[in-house]
């Protein structure tokens, strides 16, 4: 692994990390340490080969094309992600509007090489995403495509924990999408205070996940650390 150079991500500004602390009264308490999650966020083509509805829950999600993975060490945090080379067929087809630049992936490595860097890193945390469902098919069905074993950790969501805490969504702010119910990951991160971010990178992706877990489990910390990059 060599250190990327993209600057330390930083949790808001200093009136948003006040504005934040309002919120943490209101958490669920943690029955577990922040060290024992990792967040995880992947980016994919948005494509199905048949050219089906790609979220129809029967689309096989084999199409990922970046993965970023955080975790608290004890002190601060660390992330470390990767842009991913999908089968080539995904390169034939247009890519959605939220998906990287198909040549971020075309030297990129494929899922089953990165792996093993997964396992290690992974070990036996709990995966944290927003929209859980979501990544963790694409965990599973990338991982059946290369015919690799299956990661059995619990996965936690901090959309379905953002409905407990928010019952019935919130606002909207200037920046929210059409569709947003109050519950989406841009939504909360400005409803906590902590403002604009890179969406669909999935390294922002997995520090505003990270961000916003904190505050819905009651345990806040704002020390980062700049992010590594598998290869």
């Amino acid at each position: 692994m060599r250190s990327n150079a993209k600057k330390d991500l930083v949790f808001g500004e200093v009136n948003q990390r006040e504005n934040a602390e309002l919120f943490v009264e209101k958490g669920v308490k943690m029955t577990k340490s922040l060290s024992d999650y990792i967040f995880i966020d992947f980016e994919t083509t948005g494509k199905d080969l048949a050219g089906r509805y790609y979220f129809d829950k029967n689309v096989p999600k084999q199409d990922a094309v970046q993965v970023a993975l955080v975790w608290w060490d004890g002190s601060e945090f660390i992330s470390a992600h990767s842009y991913i080379k999908p089968p080539s067929a995904y390169f034939n087809l247009k890519w959605s509007f939220a998906s990287p630049d198909p040549n971020l992936c075309t030297n990129a490595p494929t899922f089953d090489k990165l792996f093993p860097i997964l396992v290690g890193l992974i070990g036996k945390k709990t995966f944290v995403a927003h929209n859980a469902q979501f990544d963790n098919k694409v965990m599973q069905d990338t991982l059946d495509y290369y015919n690799k074993p299956m990661f059995t950790n619990e996965w936690v969501c901090t959309k379905e924990l953002a409905k407990d805490y928010f019952p019935k969504g919130t606002k909207c702010f200037s920046s929210c999408k059409s569709s947003c119910n109050g519950h989406t990951l841009s939504h909360l991160h400005h409803e906590f205070g902590f403002g604009d971010y890179d969406e669909h990178n999935a390294i922002e992706d997995t520090f505003a996940v990270a961000n916003i877990f904190q505050i819905l489990n009651k345990d806040r910390e704002d020390k980062i650390k700049s992010d590594w990059i598998f290869v």
